[in-house]
């Protein structure tokens, strides 16, 4: 998926990130001008990126990148804890996957509350 311009809004509409998302990551509208978005195009094609790899690219870039869980490429980093999780989930039933799933959203609301 690569980034598109809405004429009618001025909004870059960014659908992927460069980085194996899925459907359901963020989609993110940012208003820019016309010759930054120009200049972000050419530099992506000169490093053989869309412009939305361009853009994350340099965003991941200008942060602290182990605060932001990707490294320097751009690839998702996971814990050893992360990793395992990940085994856990792909071993539970859909049922089982539904209630960790509830759980998991009652704890967000609560802190959202606190």
């Amino acid at each position: 998926m690569a980034s598109t311009l809405n004429r009618h809004d001025g909004y870059i509409h960014i659908v992927s990130i460069g980085m194996k998302m899925s459907d359901r990551d963020p989609l993110v509208h940012i208003r820019m001008p016309d010759t930054l978005r120009k200049t972000l195009q050419q530099a992506g094609k000169a490093s053989s990126r869309s412009m939305n790899a361009e853009i994350v690219h340099r965003l991941l870039e200008s942060l602290s990148l182990k605060d932001t869980g990707y490294d320097r490429n751009g690839n998702l980093e996971l814990s050893g804890v992360e990793l395992g999780l990940i085994g856990i989930w792909r071993d539970l039933t859909d049922d089982e996957r539904r209630s960790v799933m509830v759980l998991l959203r009652s704890i967000v609301k609560s802190k959202e509350g606190a």
